[in-house]
C-alpha cells in the first residue's frame, strides 16, 4: 500500500548523472537491485551513491568524524548537563540545523538513561556542528509517575510534515515511585536492565520496562511542542513478540501526511532479544497499525536503534542500525518487507578530522542528517568512549563521501 502513496513516477530513477555518483564502481550486476539501491548499474557495473562503496555498494563509505567540541553535539555544563546519547537532526525553515538528542540530566551519565533522559535542542549553522544547546525540548513532569512519559523523554526523531510542522517522535516512560537522580549531589545511579522486566512484581517499578512512543508536535523547532497526554503506539497484545514494550520510533512522513513508523521491540517470552517492526498511520497524528504484526523484520537479535530516510533519486527506503559495535544496512522499496545488503561492519574505529583515532567502546544511535534535497551527507551516532573524562557519552558526526 505504500507504493500507492509514494507514487509511481517516484519510485525507480534511472537517469541520475553521472557526476552525482561517487567513484566506488562494483562488477557483475544486472540493475540497481544489484547494487542494494544505493548505486546504478551501468553496463554491467555498480556505480554507488555518495556514502556507499563496496562490492555491491552495500557498505557505508565514512569520512572524517568531528571530536567532541569540534563538531557534534558536547555539552559543557548547560541546562546542569554533560552527557548525551544520540540525536536526529533536520534542517529547519531557517536554513540552521537543529538536533534533538538524549541528555542525561543533573550530571549524570549514561547508567541514568532510565531515570534521568530528557530532549535538549541544539543548533547549528551546518551539519556537522558543532551544535549549541538552545532549550529543552521536553523535560520530566512535576509528578512523573502521574503521565505515561513523566519520568523519561529520549531516543528522538524529529521529521517534518508536509506544511512544515516538526514533528518530534520520542521513547516515553514511567515508574512508580520513581524521580530523576541528582547525580551533581554524588548520588550514583544504577543502570537495571531488561532482566527486571522478567519479574510482575519488580516490573511496575522500573522505566525500562514501561517503554511506550509517544509524538510532539510544533510549528517552530524551538516549540512550544504540542504533547499528547497518550502515546501513538504501545506494547503488543500478550504473546507477541513486541509484548514486553515498544521503543525508539524511526519515522518517514509522506506527502499526504501519512507516516511509516519503525520501531523496537523486546518480549516477555525473550527479554533479551530485540526486535524491530513496522507501523503505519494514514495520519501522522495516528492511529498507527502493525504491519504484519507476527513477523518482526529479519535481523540479528543483537541489532536495533534503526535510522530510516527515503532516496528520492533511487525510489527505496535505506535503513541503518547498528549491532553492538557494527552497523548493518538494509533497503526497502515500499517500507514494510526489508532487504539486509550485508553482514554487520565494524564501526568503533574513529578517523577524526585532527588526524587523530580513537576506539569507542560503544557506537549506536545511528541517524540520517540529510541536506535541502533529502540526500544523506552525514550520520549522527551516539558514543562513548575515554578521551574526555568530562564527557563519557556525546553524540557525534561523520562525514559521508
Amino acid at each position: 500500500q505504500f507504493l500507492y502513496f509514494i507514487g509511481e513516477g517516484e519510485m525507480i530513477k534511472h537517469l541520475i548523472s553521472i557526476a552525482l555518483l561517487s567513484v566506488a564502481v562494483v562488477e557483475g550486476c544486472v540493475s540497481s537491485a544489484d547494487c542494494n539501491w544505493a548505486g546504478n548499474c551501468v553496463e554491467g557495473a555498480c556505480q554507488c551513491v555518495k556514502g556507499f562503496k563496496g562490492t555491491g555498494c552495500a557498505e557505508l563509505n565514512l569520512g572524517v568524524s568531528w571530536r567532541c567540541g569540534a563538531g557534534g553535539l558536547c555539552m559543557k555544563g548547560e541546562f546542569h548537563a554533560h552527557n548525551t546519547w544520540g540525536g536526529g537532526v533536520v534542517r529547519g525553515s531557517d536554513g540552521k540545523y537543529h538536533m534533538y538528542a538524549t541528555m542525561m540530566s543533573l550530571e549524570c551519565d549514561l547508567n541514568a538513561f532510565f531515570t534521568n533522559s530528557e530532549l535538549v535542542h541544539a543548533v547549528s549553522p551546518t551539519p556537522q556542528g558543532p551544535y549549541t544547546p538552545h532549550d529543552m525540548s521536553l523535560t520530566a513532569t512535576p509528578a512523573p509517575s502521574s503521565t505515561w512519559d513523566g519520568l523519561i523523554q529520549g531516543n528522538p526523531n524529529i521529521v517534518t510534515a508536509p506544511d512544515g510542522t516538526y514533528l518530534l517522535y520520542y521513547l516515553g516512560s514511567t515508574a512508580l515511585s520513581s524521580a530523576p537522580v541528582n547525580c551533581s549531589a554524588g548520588k550514583v545511579p544504577s543502570n537495571p536492565g531488561v532482566s527486571v522486566c522478567t519479574s510482575n512484581t519488580t516490573l511496575p517499578y522500573h522505566a525500562v520496562c514501561r517503554q511506550k512512543i509517544g509524538l510532539a508536535y510544533s510549528s517552530s523547532p524551538s516549540g512550544p511542542w504540542t504533547r499528547p497526554d497518550v502515546p501513538i503506539l504501545t506494547a503488543g497484545d500478550n504473546g507477541a513478540w513486541d509484548d514486553l514494550f515498544v521503543t525508539n520510533p524511526a519515522v518517514h512522513v509522506f506527502k499526504n501526511n501519512s507516516a511509516l513508523l519503525i520501531y523496537k521491540a523486546r518480549s516477555s517470552e525473550h527479554v533479551g532479544a530485540m526486535y524491530t517492526g513496522v507501523a503505519y498511520a494514514e495520519h501522522w497524528k495516528g492511529p498507527y497499525t502493525r504491519q504484519a504484526p507476527s513477523v518482526p523484520i529479519k535481523v540479528p537479535t543483537d541489532c536495533e536503534d534503526a535510522g530510516i530516510y527515503y532516496s528520492e533519486d533511487m525510489g527505496v527506503f535505506r535503513m541503518l542500525m547498528h549491532c553492538s559495535c557494527n552497523y548493518m544496512y538494509l533497503w526497502s522499496k515500499e517500507g514494510t518487507t526489508w532487504t539486509s545488503a550485508t553482514t554487520p561492519n565494524p564501526w568503533c574505529d574513529v578517523h577524526f578530522t585532527d588526524n587523530t583515532t580513537e576506539v569507542f567502546s560503544r557506537r549506536e544511535r545511528p541517524q540520517w542528517v540529510l541536506d535541502a534535497n533529502g540526500t544523506p551527507t552525514h550520520i549522527s551516532t551516539a558514543v562513548q568512549g575515554t578521551a574526555d573524562p568530562d564527557n563519557k557519552q556525546w553524540t557525534m558526526l561523520t562525514e559521508l563521501v
